[in-house]
C-alpha cells in the first residue's frame, strides 16, 4: 500500500497523471465511492489525492487518458458541491447509467456548441449585411455629392473659360502675347507642344488619366486687333469629371493674368 501511494504521489508531482497500474487499482476502487463522501474520504479510499481539482470536479487522470467519458478508458471524475461528492448514478461512475448520462451530456454540449456557433455565424452575417448596407448608403451619398460638386465645378469652368480670352490691339503686342501663350502652354500642360505656328499652338492629346492638353488660337479681327483663345482638354476615361474640370478651370483662370502681367515687363 505504501509503495502504491508513493508511486501515485510521484506521478502527481511530475504532473503526468497516474500510471496504468496505479490507475487500474484506483478505477476498481472508484466504484465504491458514494454520494455525500468528502474529498478526503474519496482520496483515502482511492489511496491518493486528486491529480486535478476545481470547484466543481475532482479527477484522477491516467497519463494517457486526460478526460472523463464514463468508461474505464477515461479518467476518474466526481462532481463536488460544498466539498462533497454528488451526482453518482446507480451502478457507479463507470456503470451503464453513467455512460448513458455522459453520452446525453456530450450530445447536449455538442448541441449547445452548434447552436452557439450558429448564432455567432448569424450575428456575423447580420453585421456584415449591416456594414455592407452602410457602405452602400455612404457610397450613394458620396456619388450624389460628387455629382453635385461636379455640376457646380463645370459652371465655374465655363465662367473661367469665358473670361480667359485675351484681346490685343496692335501687331507688336499681339506677337508678344502669342509668344507668352506658348510659354504658358509649356508650363501648364502635361503634354509637349505638337504644333506651333503663327496662329495656333497645340499640344499632343493627353495620354494618361487626368492629364491636361492645351491649344491656343490667335484669330484676326478688324484692323490690327487679334483674339487669343485657349482651350484645355483632359483625359477622363476613368470617370474623373470633377478633377478634370477643376484642372481645366485653373488653366483658364491663369491664362489672361499671365499674359497681362508679363506684357508689362
Amino acid at each position: 500500500m505504501k509503495n502504491s501511494l508513493l508511486i501515485a504521489a510521484l506521478c502527481i508531482a511530475l504532473s503526468t497523471g497516474c500510471t496504468n497500474a496505479d490507475y487500474r487499482a484506483m478505477r476498481d476502487t472508484a466504484e465504491r465511492v458514494e454520494n455525500g463522501m468528502t474529498i478526503s474520504q474519496v482520496s483515502s479510499l482511492l489511496g491518493s489525492p486528486p491529480t486535478h481539482q476545481t470547484e466543481e470536479v475532482i479527477q484522477w487522470r491516467r497519463a494517457n487518458a486526460q478526460s472523463y467519458n464514463a468508461s474505464k478508458a477515461g479518467s476518474i471524475e466526481f462532481k463536488i458541491r460544498d466539498g462533497k461528492v454528488y451526482g453518482i448514478p446507480s451502478g457507479g461512475i463507470f456503470g451503464q447509467n453513467a455512460r448513458q448520462e455522459r453520452a446525453q451530456e456530450i450530445k447536449r454540449e455538442q448541441l449547445e456548441f452548434a447552436r452557439a456557433r450558429q448564432s455567432e455565424l448569424a450575428q456575423e452575417a447580420a453585421e456584415k449585411r449591416t456594414s455592407q448596407l452602410a457602405r452602400n448608403e455612404q457610397a450613394r451619398i458620396d456619388a450624389a455629392k460628387l455629382e453635385e460638386d461636379t455640376a457646380r465645378q463645370i459652371v465655374l469652368e465655363r465662367a473661367a473659360k469665358e473670361k480667359s480670352t485675351f484681346v490685343c490691339k496692335d501687331k507688336v503686342t499681339c506677337t508678344k502675347a502669342f509668344a507668352l501663350a506658348q510659354i504658358y502652354t509649356t508650363q501648364n500642360s502635361d503634354m509637349k507642344i505638337q504644333v506651333a505656328t503663327d496662329t495656333i499652338i497645340q499640344t499632343y492629346n493627353p495620354s494618361e488619366e487626368t492629364s491636361i492638353g492645351i491649344s491656343v488660337t490667335k484669330t484676326p479681327q478688324s484692323g490690327s486687333t487679334e483674339v487669343l483663345s485657349i482651350a484645355a482638354n483632359c483625359k477622363n476615361e476613368g470617370g474623373y469629371a470633377f478633377l478634370c474640370s477643376a484642372k481645366r478651370t485653373r488653366v483658364y483662370e491663369g491664362f489672361r493674368p499671365f499674359i497681362q502681367s508679363n506684357l508689362l515687363k
